[in-house]
């Protein structure tokens, strides 16, 4: 008779430490000291590119530069830029977050909108977006947070 003996020690720690850095406490962590000071980074970095991270906003009509009292994008008083570069997190699920600022004018840029004046189209220039590279750094960055108990 053969006689194999398993010890599951590391296996059941491994599962241990696992379960624990999945739990919606630790996911909410996560994303409050990992997750938003990258977005708000991402979006400091598309402001200062006019975009450009982000494939670049459409460029402004020459009418419009004639208005502005500023040489950048979307940046007049800098209050649009202070909102988008300093959003917080919002949680609406145990595993779900997403970012965006409040301000009507902020969701305006980020999507787009119909001027109330001339009727006109005014383009989306999202200030917060992810491109491939910001998924691929934030899917690796929850796996190591998820496997770091290890």
């Amino acid at each position: 008779m053969i006689s194999v003996e398993i010890d599951v020690t590391k296996s059941v720690a491994m599962i241990n430490g696992i379960s624990k850095n999945l739990s919606p406490e630790s996911f909410r962590r996560y994303i409050s000291n990992k997750v938003s000071p990258y977005v708000r980074e991402q979006a400091e970095e598309t402001f200062d590119s006019e975009g450009g991270r982000i494939g670049g906003w459409e460029p402004l009509k020459p009418s419009t530069w004639e208005r502005k009292k500023t040489a950048r994008m979307l940046v007049e008083t800098g209050r649009l830029k202070k909102e988008a570069t300093s959003v917080r997190e919002n949680f609406d699920g145990p595993y779900s977050a997403y970012w965006g600022a409040k301000s009507q004018v902020y969701k305006s840029h980020q999507t787009g909108f119909r001027h109330y004046r001339s009727g006109k189209e005014v383009p989306a220039r999202p200030m917060l977006k992810w491109n491939n590279q910001d998924a691929d750094f934030l899917r690796a960055s929850l796996e190591y947070h998820i496997m770091r108990g290890l």
